[in-house]
């Protein structure tokens, strides 16, 4: 019998709204990137305010990496995947897929502009789907993934089928 760590619980209001979780993981992640610019720009405000040197820029991006994947694990994890226990775990997941992505990212872009010849706003386009739908597919099934029977699986595309017994209620 799994721990009740384990379980999945039912989903919450924002997955009862808009029933598909690959729908609300884009949702939920153009937030995420909306808000991690403004990471991003607060931080090379307080830094420039600070004058902490020639490179403040570099030290604003890991900065704003490091917190946009913290506020990207928790709005991902209770907002669209709905899990609960293990959290250090998930989140050691979480940061390597992001990591990935970023990694991914710079090798994809290089390779669409200068070996296929690709112009640069389109190609990053073309990375980003590919890489959006790697994220999605690597953060249900590694960075989530529960062993329980209500795997999350059964919220990607229609609602969770309910038993005669459950419908009568």
């Amino acid at each position: 019998m799994p721990e009740a760590a384990e379980t999945v619980p039912e989903p919450g209001l924002f997955l009862r709204i808009i029933k598909d979780r690959r729908i609300a993981f884009m949702i939920v992640g153009g937030m995420n990137t909306v808000l991690g610019t403004l990471w991003f720009i607060g931080y090379q405000l307080v830094f420039e305010a600070l004058h902490v040197g020639r490179f403040d820029y570099i030290l604003s991006l890991v900065c704003a990496q490091i917190t946009s994947v913290f506020t990207s694990f928790l709005s991902q994890r209770y907002l669209v995947f709905r899990v609960r226990g293990r959290f250090w775990g998930d989140l050691a997941r979480f940061a390597l897929v992001s990591t990935s992505a970023f990694g991914a990212n710079l090798v994809l872009l290089p390779l669409c502009v200068e070996l296929l010849g690709l112009p640069k706003i389109p190609a990053q386009l073309a990375v980003t789907a590919v890489i959006a739908i790697s994220s999605y597919l690597a953060h249900r099934d590694f960075s989530f993934r529960r062993k329980s029977p209500n795997d999350m699986k059964q919220h990607d595309a229609t609602p969770p089928q309910r038993s005669e017994g459950e419908a009568a209620r």
